[in-house]
C-alpha cells in the first residue's frame, strides 16, 4: 500500500511538471507559480529578460495592466496574476474583445490570464497597452495593498517572474507601484489553495487510472 502511494504521488508530481513544460505550447491551467516549480517544469532559472508590468486606468475595482520591454521584445508563454497583502489570489481577468492568444485561466475561474499557443507574440512598438492590455476587476472593498505579478517566457528555459507591482488606487487601501527586475519568490510563496487543488485533482485522475 505504501509503495502503491508512493507511485501515485511521483505520478502525480510529474504530471504537475508536464504542465508547466506547456507553458510555452497550449498555455499554463495554473493560478500562480513559484521560481522552484518553472525550474523543475520548464528548466533554466529565473532571469532578467527586461520585461516589465504596466498599470493604467486604475480604479477602486480595478486596473488595466499591460506587459511592457523597452526594445518590444516578443514573448511565448504569459501568467499574469494578483494577489493581496496575505498572497491569496483575488480578482477576474477579461481581455480585448478580438483578442485571441491569451485567455483568462478557465481553472481559476477566469483568476488569472495565459496564453494559449505556441506562436510568438510580438509587443506592439509604440503601444501603451502592449501586447494587448488586459482587465483585472477587483471587488471594491478588497483588503489592499493589492498587487500584480507575471511569469514571461521566450523560450523553453528562458523565463522571468516579475517582481511584484503594487496596485496604487485599486481596492481599498493603496501602494506604491515598482516593476522591473526580476525577483525570486522565497520557498514561503505558496500556489495558494487553486495550486494545491489542481495537484490533489492531478493524483486523484492518475489514481482512476491506476486503481
Amino acid at each position: 500500500m505504501y509503495s502503491r502511494h508512493m507511485f501515485l504521488a511521483v505520478v502525480a508530481v510529474l504530471a504537475l511538471n508536464a504542465s508547466l513544460a506547456l507553458a510555452n505550447s497550449a498555455g499554463l491551467q495554473m493560478c500562480e507559480v513559484t521560481d522552484a516549480q518553472m525550474s523543475r517544469g520548464m528548466g533554466g532559472s529565473a532571469s532578467d529578460l527586461g520585461f516589465a508590468i504596466k498599470v493604467e486606468n486604475p480604479t477602486p475595482t480595478g486596473a488595466t495592466v499591460s506587459i511592457t520591454h523597452s526594445e518590444n521584445t516578443p514573448l511565448k508563454g504569459l501568467l499574469l496574476w494578483a494577489f493581496d497583502a496575505s498572497n491569496k489570489r483575488i480578482g477576474t481577468w477579461t481581455v480585448k474583445q478580438g483578442v485571441t492568444a491569451y485567455t483568462p485561466v478557465s481553472t481559476c475561474q477566469g483568476g488569472a490570464i495565459a496564453h494559449n499557443n505556441p506562436a510568438v507574440k510580438p509587443l506592439k512598438a509604440g503601444d501603451a497597452a502592449a501586447p494587448e492590455g488586459f482587465t483585472l476587476t477587483v471587488p471594491k472593498d478588497a483588503q489592499g495593498p493589492l498587487s500584480v505579478r507575471a511569469v514571461i517566457a521566450t523560450g523553453r528555459t528562458k523565463w522571468q517572474i516579475t517582481r511584484a507591482f503594487s496596485l496604487q488606487g485599486v481596492g481599498s487601501a493603496s501602494g506604491s507601484g515598482s516593476a522591473g527586475a526580476t525577483t525570486t519568490p522565497s520557498a514561503s510563496t505558496a500556489l495558494g489553495v487553486s495550486g494545491a487543488a489542481s495537484l490533489a485533482a492531478v493524483a486523484a485522475a492518475v489514481a482512476a487510472v491506476v486503481a
